[in-house]
């Protein structure tokens, strides 16, 4: 049984995992602005919950965490964004290990790919080979998979993987395809709301099916240099595919899916 936390930028979600299956799924909602130290108490208090909850052994504790991280030794490089700078730099693993019982392990990957993985291994992507994904949320996550692997090379495989620093439209992809880069794009339609849920209307619905285009454009390339069967968009603006979805289809090569997880598929792909 493993526990599994994915670090979202306003929630962290958690459960225990075994054998495919989710236990005691949480949702814990934190401020990611936060100082480098509350956020670790936050972190802390989730896995001695699911330890204390925990109906068996506990043989590894993974964290899918956004990046920039060096997933190997556990250290926070996030900075220049509005969520866990106060994270950068840290040694997580050192912080964290001391509240494992011996014998259990810490590993930490990246949240986009975790959930990506779990979709395309258990979830909408499962018929396909070959397929891309990527989270649309506080900032803008990517994989690519092949036989329900996450790959970081090879032919087609943009970016190591990662296409948020991609260059785009004057900037990074990010700053297009991110919860900030959508309201950015709105507002130039005379979208006047603070946060991705004030987003309804007419105006909004021009917006957001341009910004299916804009999309679509980015994709359409990546997707036809690595053969993918299919593009997944999940995350938090894929609720809005209703909107936007079709715009994205007609500039794809190959079908988009949303996902069909829901919060357990990072969970499951780590």
């Amino acid at each position: 049984m493993r526990i599994v936390l994915d670090i979202g930028g306003s929630s962290i979600k958690s459960g225990r995992v075994h054998c495919r299956e989710v236990e005691g799924f949480r949702k814990d909602d934190y401020d990611a602005r936060a100082d480098g130290g509350t956020i670790l108490a936050v972190y802390r208090s989730v896995v001695r919950a699911h330890f204390a909850e925990a109906d068996g052994a506990i043989s590894e504790v993974v964290l899918a965490h956004p990046g920039p991280f060096d997933y190997e030794r556990g250290v926070c490089l996030v900075e220049g964004v509005a969520k866990l700078e106060g994270l950068h730099g840290m040694d997580l693993r050192a912080a964290l290990g001391p509240e494992l019982p011996p014998g259990c392990g810490l590993r930490f990957l990246n949240d986009a790919a975790a959930a990506i993985r779990g979709e395309a291994r258990y979830g909408a992507g499962r018929p396909y080979r070959r397929l891309i994904g990527v989270t649309l949320g506080t900032g803008f996550g990517s994989a690519f998979v092949i036989d329900g692997e996450v790959v970081r090379e090879g032919d087609g495989v943009a970016g190591g993987g990662e296409l948020y620093h991609l260059p785009w439209r004057g900037g990074i992809a990010d700053e297009s395809f991110s919860s900030r880069g959508l309201l950015e794009w709105l507002r130039a339609y005379g979208f006047t709301g603070a946060t991705t849920r004030e987003i309804h209307g007419r105006a909004c619905a021009s917006g957001l099916a341009s910004f299916g285009v804009e999309l679509g454009r980015f994709l359409s390339p990546l997707a036809e240099a690595f053969r993918a069967e299919c593009v997944l968009i999940l995350g938090g603006i894929a609720n809005l595919y209703a909107a936007f979805g079709p715009a994205l289809e007609h500039r794809l090569p190959v079908p988009a899916l949303t996902g069909a997880l829901g919060p357990h598929a990072p969970l499951l792909g780590a």
